[in-house]
């Protein structure tokens, strides 16, 4: 039996966290073409920081800070304190175009 504030995945294996997460700090990623969202920020997690990432073509959003939602079966309460500093990824930005430059 699983733990409760767990769930059991397709395989068996129970998933899930006493805690959510807090005081996170996410940079320098990348999250391109994924089905629906590139950077999901759910379940109370607060006081997290989500900086100079790069998230496009994603399939419903590249970026979500969710409030509180049932969209997996169950109550997941509200993010909240969260920041998010989003730059252009664009071939025409220098920034991106010296990467490029760089991994030559």
């Amino acid at each position: 039996m699983a733990p409760p504030g767990s769930y059991l995945l397709p395989d068996g294996t129970s998933i899930g966290a006493q805690y959510s997460a807090m005081n996170w700090s996410v940079r320098n990623n990348v999250s391109n073409n994924n089905f629906t969202t590139g950077y999901l920020v759910i379940d109370g997690s607060n006081n997290n920081f989500l900086t100079n990432n790069d998230a496009a073509n994603n399939g419903t959003y590249n970026y979500e800070i969710v409030g509180d939602s049932y969209r997996f079966g169950f109550l997941v309460p509200s993010t909240f304190d969260s920041h998010l500093t989003s730059f252009s990824y664009n071939s025409k930005s220098p920034r991106y175009s010296a990467q490029r430059q760089n991994r030559r």
